[in-house]
């Protein structure tokens, strides 16, 4: 699923993905996400969505590529990158230093 953004006029634009689910990082016109739910950005430019399907947190860079920040499949586990395990990563928020704070569904946080 393409992950989209609108402007104030309305404008719906691609910022990442196609229109077949996945969860394949790189270029954005290739990169592929589950069910892509909320995004913040850091003060780099960085974009971070929440996909809430695929159990992972995913960047968008400046420089045009996905990749996975964390989560690789369903479960709770703490861990960094792909070690750690999500079970329906829900919403995201952004502090001023660029600390990212994710909340779910299924685990009570």
């Amino acid at each position: 699923m393409p992950f989209t953004s609108h402007d104030t006029d309305g404008l719906v634009s691609t910022l990442a993905g196609s229109s077949e689910p996945g969860e394949i990082d790189g270029p954005v016109a290739s990169a592929r996400f589950t069910t892509p739910m909320g995004v913040v950005f850091d003060t780099f430019g960085n974009a971070f969505v929440n996909d809430l399907l695929g159990h992972r947190i995913r960047k968008i860079g400046p420089d045009g590529i996905v990749s996975t920040l964390a989560g690789s499949e369903a479960g709770f586990r703490d861990g960094w990158g792909t070690n750690a395990l999500f079970d329906h990563p829900f919403g995201l928020a952004i502090d001023s230093n660029n600390n990212l704070y994710p909340t779910f569904r299924s685990s009570g946080t």
